[in-house]
């Protein structure tokens, strides 16, 4: 499935599919709720550890983590990813569930 998102709505999307609330990504990535909400909401941007500790939280798969990671701090550059046509604030990614 492809989508053009945010990096705020991704991680919305990456929290909903791994089944876990704003409180229990907060307490497994180590930062508070109101840091997951500001992010979701797209009023800030997580740093490179938070981001890190989100994928690990989500249980992002190792090689993909350094994507997510790119794409939570707004680094859509690279080769899988089309930002082609869009705004520096949206990307487009294939988002596979897992269970």
């Amino acid at each position: 499935m492809s989508i053009s998102c945010t990096p705020g709505q991704l991680l919305r999307i990456y929290r909903d599919m791994s089944g876990l609330t704003q409180l229990g990504l907060a307490s497994a990535s180590f930062c508070s709720v109101m840091m997951i909400r500001k992010i979701e909401n797209d009023l800030r941007r997580p740093s490179y550890n938070l981001a890190h500790r989100l994928a690990v939280a989500l249980k992002v798969p190792p090689e993909e983590r350094d994507t997510f990671v790119r794409m939570m701090r707004g680094l859509p550059e690279l080769p899988h990813l089309t930002s082609s046509g869009t705004s520096p604030e949206q990307v487009t990614v294939e988002v596979t569930p897992t269970n």
